[in-house]
């Protein structure tokens, strides 16, 4: 089963704060799931931008076996920049992870490869800001 962990505050174990959504997903994995844990960049823990995020809107990154697909999301010290944090990250799962998922599932039930038309207006898929 293909398995999307979408957690904001979700680290891998490279970076200081709790892992467990990657204890989860490296236990789904090894169970025979397909699973990807999807996070913001930044680290609320030590309030910095992990180094795998670099410039890019998104970041696919593996960390053991788990996959990662990390949202660039802005920093922040004060409550308000927190709530634009949370915003932008709410925002780059629906606008970037529903038209992928809607387009999949709509290929996987018709069997269709052409363009999809759950695209949203210039939508690019994550394939484009990953590698």
């Amino acid at each position: 089963m293909r398995v999307w962990l979408i957690n904001h505050y979700a680290l891998p174990p490279s970076e200081p704060g709790w892992t467990r959504h990657y204890a989860l997903a490296r236990e789904l994995i090894r169970s025979g799931h397909d699973v990807t844990i999807i996070a913001s960049s930044f680290n609320h823990v030590t309030g910095m931008q992990m180094n795998c995020a670099h410039e890019k809107l998104c970041t696919f990154e593996r960390f053991g076996e788990v996959p990662f697909l990390l949202l660039r999301v802005p920093p922040y010290r004060s409550k308000m920049a927190r709530l634009w944090n949370m915003f932008v990250f709410a925002f780059e799962v629906w606008s970037r992870l529903i038209p992928d998922l809607a387009c999949r599932l709509c290929r996987g039930a018709t069997g269709e490869t052409s363009t999809c038309t759950f695209r949203l207006g210039n939508t690019r898929s994550l394939a484009a800001d990953t590698h």
